[in-house]
């Protein structure tokens, strides 16, 4: 008998609907923990940006490679690289991407799910992603 992984673990190579048109945002693997904690790894590359969005539960965003940026709505975007953590707090309206130069891979880590995963928002506008 051919032995399969439990349902809870996927490897999935996809393009998220919510990023910036003709920019790659790729979901590498992700995983949950106990019915209630997801983790993924994502990969996008030079100038990509996800939509604004915010989580129910918060977020924990991990940089593992890269350059990119990060903002919540109403602050300034921060430049981030590999070994910072952000912490979104619970339905906090942000967006993160890439930067102009440089491609980011990074973990990002939601609790609770069982509140509920992600709701996405407008597009990024090239304004804000340049600001």
């Amino acid at each position: 008998m051919k032995r399969r992984k439990p349902p809870y673990f996927l490897k999935v190579k996809k393009d998220l609907p919510n990023s910036s048109p003709g920019m790659c945002i790729r979901i590498v693997w992700w995983k949950t923990i106990r019915s209630t904690l997801l983790w993924q790894a994502t990969c996008i590359s030079n100038r990509g940006r996800s939509n604004w969005h915010s989580h129910p539960a918060g977020q924990i965003l991990v940089v593992i490679d890269g350059v990119g940026y990060h903002q919540f709505e109403g602050e300034p975007r921060e430049t981030i690289k590999k070994g910072d953590v952000i912490k979104c707090p619970p339905n906090t309206k942000h967006w993160r991407g890439a930067s102009t130069d440089t491609g980011m891979s990074h973990i990002y880590i939601l609790p609770n799910t069982e509140k509920g995963i992600v709701e996405w928002l407008e597009p990024v506008t090239d304004e804000q992603y340049s600001n």
